[in-house]
């Protein structure tokens, strides 16, 4: 994989992470939405149950208009009593709403957050992965460079004593000649070639190494 490629699917790591960041914040929107909707439903409801109530006691109240003082009091007890346990009826239709609109929000949120932390997690998994291969080939690529820049100074060595050896063949043969004694070359000038000879093979050697 190319470090393009490998760019490119951490980019993708992390983008997945805020798409599930998003749909996380989408859900719990909603949910805040069902329960504001909940909320005037039950207030209609109440108002409804409220307007209903006040026509009955309308009723009651013309009906009672006839019966004795002793009755109305027992009335206006059966009244508060009525009233009471419907507020506490509600008080309790609204706690049970909330306590699971608050449980499923929290299971929403966890649930975000785990798939949140997973995808990061492998996100910072393959980048460093990535920078650690980076790394190593920096350093293979560093070290070869170093051996290549080696092994040019060592051929411009070889090559500067190959041209003194030359220089000085060329100087030893000349001598020769002008002493006539161009019989005994072999003998006088075996050192220098096989001098001349080893720096070749020390040459060839140098750019096999490069090759």
């Amino acid at each position: 994989m190319t470090p393009q490629e490998q760019t490119k699917e951490n980019q993708e790591g992390f983008g997945d992470a805020k798409n599930i960041n998003a749909e996380n914040e989408e859900t719990i929107i909603e949910a805040k939405i069902v329960n504001i909707e909940d909320k005037k439903k039950n207030k209609e409801q109440t108002k409804e149950n409220q307007e209903e109530l006040g026509n009955a006691k309308n009723t009651k109240a013309e009906d009672e208009e006839t019966v004795t003082e002793a009755e109305n009091v027992n009335t206006d007890d059966d009244k508060k009593k009525g009233e009471k346990q419907t507020k506490e009826k509600e008080g309790s239709e609204w706690k049970e709403v909330a306590e699971a609109m608050a449980e499923k929000g929290k299971e929403t949120l966890k649930a975000g957050a785990e798939k949140s932390g997973e995808a990061l997690k492998i996100g910072a998994e393959k980048l460093g992965e990535y920078i650690k291969a980076g790394a190593e080939k920096v350093g293979e690529f560093t070290s070869h460079t170093a051996q290549l820049s080696k092994l040019k100074l060592e051929e411009h060595h070889l090559v500067s004593e190959q041209n003194k050896q030359f220089q000085a063949l060329g100087e030893k043969l000349w001598r020769l000649y002008q002493a006539q004694k161009l019989n005994n070359v072999g003998e006088s000038l075996s050192e220098d070639l096989e001098n001349i000879a080893e720096i070749e093979e020390a040459l060839e050697d140098n750019r096999k190494s490069r090759e």
